[in-house]
């Protein structure tokens, strides 16, 4: 069976295709908004409960037909997103048969659960979330299609809600990340990701695209501008796709925005490479001094890494190189993240040579193989070489480790920029 597909880049919710496509002016003027728009994906509604929903049905069978084909020739795929409602086991593994058999009828690359507590939305208990989650991701996997779970960002506020139930079956998260009556973007984000950090599986977040209530902006302005926000801070924690709520609702605005930033690294993006990485090192040596700025990076290494702390050192200093302008992947191994490093030209320096901002890698001692330890270097004691004051992921603030090991692996060597 091929790798199942997956939700990445910018991507877009319809809510009620029939309105979207008379405001547009037909098929081929939605096609050439969503291609202008950089949409990778674009997610219809195909269900509600155990029925068909009437973006699918009658006239607009054949009209849907016609867009999904249509976005695929531009390489835009379309996922479908149906209202569980599972009232019992019966229905729960009936509703996902029915999903499932929907798309495939129609070629959808996934489908994404929008699976939400309230009267009007799930309507079971966790034994049913389970049975119509796994069973609908049985189905999805045997055509190689992706199983997303599009829900509420903070999952606690919500404790009788099954969650888990369905997440556990998912292959994407993709959390309703509603800010637009929150303090700011970024302390909507990181409660969101503290509530889903538990989820091992890729965070692709949902952003307010849409002026109202319900976390909905207050403006066109103001969407555009949380909806840059939103785009910096994915961008700066390295997860693999965004959306929005929803296309009928977008201001002007906010497609300007579509249509004028890029995807991958919104401008100004928060690090951009820098003419030489021994330019960042200073900048490196403040992220790595500072709780907050350590306790950032050390968000973003669990995204990547989702067992961090554990054998998270190099997914830890990843992301402080990222963030200081050294513009890497999110590596996962400390003798990879090393060659890495040292691939850039960074010169090998001996032990009791090191300084701030270099970057100590220990000895291969055990499993797995490679280096056991990679760490940052934030100053060495005037007094004692061997001694220094590093950031790695064995604590949540610079700490002391020794060069020579004292009950730890020993360092090897030492890279410098």
């Amino acid at each position: 069976m091929s790798e199942l597909t997956t939700l990445k880049g910018r991507c877009m919710y319809v809510w009620q295709l029939k309105p979207v496509l008379v405001a547009e002016g037909g098929i081929d003027n939605f096609v050439r908004k969503a291609k202008r728009a950089q949409f990778s994906s674009v997610w219809i509604k195909v269900m509600e409960g155990g029925s068909r929903y009437k973006n699918i049905t009658d006239e607009m069978e054949s009209t849907f037909r016609q867009v999904v084909a249509e976005l695929g020739r531009e390489e835009i795929d379309v996922w479908g997103w149906h209202v569980p409602y599972a009232a019992n086991l019966v229905n729960a593994k009936q509703e996902a048969q029915l999903v499932a058999d929907i798309a495939n009828e129609f070629g959808l690359a996934g489908i994404l659960m929008d699976a939400e507590a309230g009267n009007a939305f799930f309507k079971g208990d966790a034994e049913t979330a389970s049975e119509y989650a796994q069973e609908l991701q049985t189905l999805l996997a045997t055509h190689s299609k992706g199983l997303a779970l599009s829900s509420h960002d903070i999952p606690n506020n919500f404790p009788t809600f099954p969650f888990d139930a369905f997440a556990r079956h998912a292959t994407v998260n993709a959390p309703q990340v509603y800010y637009g009556a929150s303090p700011s973007v970024s302390n909507r984000l990181d409660r969101a990701i503290e509530a889903n950090s538990t989820i091992e599986i890729p965070f692709v977040p949902v952003g307010a695209g849409w002026i109202g209530e319900g976390g909905g902006c207050e403006s066109g302005s103001a969407c555009a501008e949380r909806a840059l926000a939103f785009m910096k801070l994915v961008h700066e924690h390295q997860f693999q796709g965004y959306s929005f709520w929803h296309w009928l609702g977008v201001p002007a605005k906010l497609w300007e925005v579509f249509y004028n930033e890029p995807v991958s690294g919104v401008t100004p993006i928060l690090y951009s490479i820098s003419s030489t990485d021994k330019a960042c090192i200073p900048k490196l040596i403040a992220l790595g001094s500072d709780v907050n700025d350590l306790a950032k990076a050390q968000k973003i290494a669990k995204i990547a890494w989702p067992p961090f702390p554990h054998n998270g050192c190099a997914a830890n200093l990843s992301a402080l190189l990222r963030l200081s302008g050294i513009n890497i992947p999110m590596i996962l191994g400390a003798g990879k993240l090393a060659q890495t490093i040292e691939g850039r030209g960074w010169a090998r320096v001996s032990v009791g040579r090191e300084q701030a901002g270099d970057i100590g890698v220990t000895f291969d001692q055990g499993l797995p193989p490679g280096a056991d330890h990679i760490y940052l270097v934030l100053s060495v004691d005037s007094q004692d070489s061997d001694k220094m004051r590093i950031a790695d992921n064995q604590d949540k603030e610079p700490h002391s480790r020794y060069a020579s090991g004292h009950g730890k692996t020993p360092t090897k060597y030492f890279l410098r920029a």
